[in-house]
């Protein structure tokens, strides 16, 4: 009796566990289509984070826990950053912590190299060392100058504000409308052929096509000029040689994954790759009056050529 009471009980067992069922796994997000058949990106996103393109010292990993982001605050070029998820507003709003890729908490825009820093060759990361100097406006930098700034890329970086844009899409061009400086890049989706002789010229020569669900935009031809590409936040030296390639990827309703390598072996050791969350905005771009409020140019070199009439004293020896 006992032996057959057994038997039954394990067959129940075996019975009930040939029935459970693995749940499915959460399908990929499929997006609207607009009138041509393409994934739809229109509209204006926004990149803005505290969160920067290299990992900081002491933090170990890419994706940080609830924990580790409550416990840890991204280096600031303010005080009193807060840490919770990001904004989508400009100004006001670019004293956040780190960024979400959909569920992840990210501590850095890198991804590649693993150790979350830039893989520089020595001779060229000496770059990055060069001080600016004060004797006119060319020696300084084109964020400082209203020419180009890191946010319009590409790759596209965030800075302490402004980091917004606008895509637009058509048959046969993407445009995407950076929010700083107004910079509007067009990418020709005809041919995938750059421009004769790697034309040099602000952001480079952009050429585009899909690869399913996701936007590939390849772009070669910088000019020497956007080399030095450094801001408050962001700090990238690039040859004009670099080759770009940048991958829009719808992944909620509210969000596209955009993410990009950058090939460009007289400067770092390897390719080195980025992930961006670009999170939707019902906020237009506002206007970027750069140039026409630049006091800041003016007095850093009134300030150097006083300074030359004015040599101070130096300063006695310490005892």
């Amino acid at each position: 009796m006992k032996r057959t009471v057994l038997i039954g009980v394990m067959l129940a067992v075996l019975a009930h566990g040939a029935g459970a069922k693995t749940p499915p796994a959460p399908r990929p997000y499929r997006p609207t289509h607009n009138s041509y058949g393409q994934p739809d990106f229109n509209g204006v996103w926004s990149f803005n984070s505290m969160t920067r393109l290299e990992r900081p010292a002491g933090v170990p990993s890419l994706v940080l826990s609830e924990d580790e982001a409550g416990r840890r605050i991204p280096p600031s070029i303010l005080p009193n950053d807060s840490v919770g998820t990001a904004d989508t507003e400009a100004y006001d709003g670019f004293n956040l912590g780190w960024a979400r890729m959909g569920d992840e908490i990210r501590s850095s825009w890198l991804i590649e190299p693993a150790n979350g820093r830039l893989p520089y060759r020595p001779e060229a990361e000496a770059n990055l060392r060069v001080p600016s100097n004060n004797d006119n406006p060319e020696g300084r930098s084109t964020y400082e100058r209203c020419l180009i700034l890191p946010q319009d890329g590409p790759p596209m970086l965030n800075a302490a504000y402004n980091n917004n844009m606008q895509i637009l899409q058509t048959r046969d061009h993407v445009a995407i409308q950076l929010e700083g400086n107004h910079e509007v890049r067009i990418v020709r989706l005809t041919s995938r052929v750059h421009a004769p002789g790697a034309t040099s010229q602000w952001m480079g020569d952009s050429v585009g096509w899909y690869e399913g669900e996701t936007l590939v935009v390849e772009t070669v031809g910088f000019t020497p000029s956007q080399s030095d590409r450094r801001s408050a936040m962001t700090r990238v030296y690039m040859s004009p040689a670099a080759k770009v390639t940048e991958r829009f990827t719808r992944i909620s309703a509210s969000q596209i994954r955009y993410a990009f390598s950058v090939d460009d072996p007289t400067v770092f050791a390897q390719v080195w790759k980025g992930e961006i969350p670009l999170t939707v905005t019902t906020e237009p771009t506002f206007e970027y009056a750069c140039h026409e409020g630049n006091y800041g140019l003016e007095n850093i070199l009134s300030g150097a050529r006083y300074e030359e009439e004015h040599p101070r004293a130096p300063r006695p020896a310490a005892r």
